[in-house]
């Protein structure tokens, strides 16, 4: 069983400085992310954890080589 709830969690800072990238570049790649933890404060600002497992997923995507793509010849 996969359980995200006992696995280290980080904030957005945290993981931008791990990352050496902004927070808000940070921000947008979780604030969508269905297994990130939201959490809003009665001033309705939202603050996120992120499971270990999502990091490591999201820093796999960020960091993997990107295709280009192929260009097929015509006659």
């Amino acid at each position: 069983m996969d359980d995200k709830a006992f696995e280290r969690h980080y904030t957005v800072t945290e993981l931008a400085k791990l990352w050496n990238i902004g927070v808000e570049s940070v921000r947008r790649m979780v604030m969508n992310d269905d297994d990130v933890f939201r959490l809003s404060g009665p001033s309705g600002k939202t603050s996120y954890r992120v499971p270990e497992s999502v990091a490591r997923r999201l820093h796999t995507q960020m960091t993997a080589p990107r295709k280009r793509p192929q260009l097929v010849k015509t006659r």
